[in-house]
This record gives structure tokens, sequence and C-alpha cells, in this order.
């Protein structure tokens, strides 16, 4: 009897450990899942700030610093579309001649696919409605001055 008694706590004190020594291996997997499923999402909409971010430089200059006006130009920006065909003068088919054909809208033709609105773009996935910060700028390289800008989140501890 005593021995049937030692044999049952023995096996609870077995699968006890078991499940603790699963659980201490399982987390940290469950956890890597998930880190690199949220980073996707947030590199996806940095991305997409990005480029967002370009079209607007490639229209005015420079980067612009507000989320505001981003998103001012996002919504009635136009992206030119281009045909762009080999020069049959060439026979080294090295030029090309380009052609701009119409125009699209920048928000139709890019945010429309997303699965947020363009008025959550600057808010950070997986948190309590945090916001992006922006900053924009010019950066001197080497006697070169470079349009720089730079997208952030703040981390609370």
């Amino acid at each position: 009897m005593r021995n049937n008694v030692i044999k049952i706590i023995l096996t609870v004190v077995i699968i006890i450990l078991g499940y603790l020594i699963f659980n201490s291996i399982k987390k940290p997997v469950d956890f890597e899942n998930t880190l690199a499923s949220r980073s996707d999402v947030i590199v996806s909409k940095l991305t997409d700030i990005r480029l967002a971010q370009n079209l607007f430089r490639n229209q005015f200059g420079h980067y612009t610093g507000s989320f505001d006006s981003l998103k001012a130009f996002v919504k009635v920006g136009k992206i030119p579309v281009v045909k762009i065909i080999p020069d049959p003068t060439d026979t080294t088919f090295t030029r090309n001649i380009s052609d701009t054909i119409g125009f699209l809208s920048i928000f139709d033709s890019i945010f429309t696919k997303r699965n947020y609105t363009l008025d959550k773009l600057i808010e950070v996935p997986f948190s309590n409605s945090d916001l992006f910060s922006i900053l924009a700028g010019k950066n001197n390289r080497v006697g070169v001055e470079v349009a720089v800008f730079e997208v952030a989140a703040r981390i609370e501890t």
C-alpha cells in the first residue's frame, strides 16, 4: 500500500515537472513566432510610409516632417504612368523612349489594397494607439547635402 502511494506521488511529480519543462521550451518559441508576425506588420507599415515619402520627395524635392502633409499628399497626389519602348533607331538596345500616358491617384494605386485606413498609417501596430513620430531634414555627407527622414516609435518601459 505504501509503495502504491509513493508511486502515485512520484507519477504526479513527473507529470508536473514534464509540464513545466514543456512550458519553459514553448514560451520562447511562442514569443519568437509572435515577434516575427508583428515585425512583418510593422515593417510593412514603415515601408508604406517610406514609399509615400519617396513619392513626396519626387514631387517636391524634399521629404516632409509632418504626417498631416504626407496624408494630404497621398489623398490628392498623382503618379505618372510611363510607357517605355526601345528606341527603334538604336541597334544596341540601350536607349529607350519614355512617354507619360496618364496619371494615377497615389491613394487608389497603393493604399486601397491595405487593410488599414490612411488615418491609421501613423499608428504603431500592436500598441495602445501610440503614434509614429516623423522628422525630416538635410544631412551633409562628404560635402553633399542629402535629404533624409526618420520615422520612429516611442518605446515605453
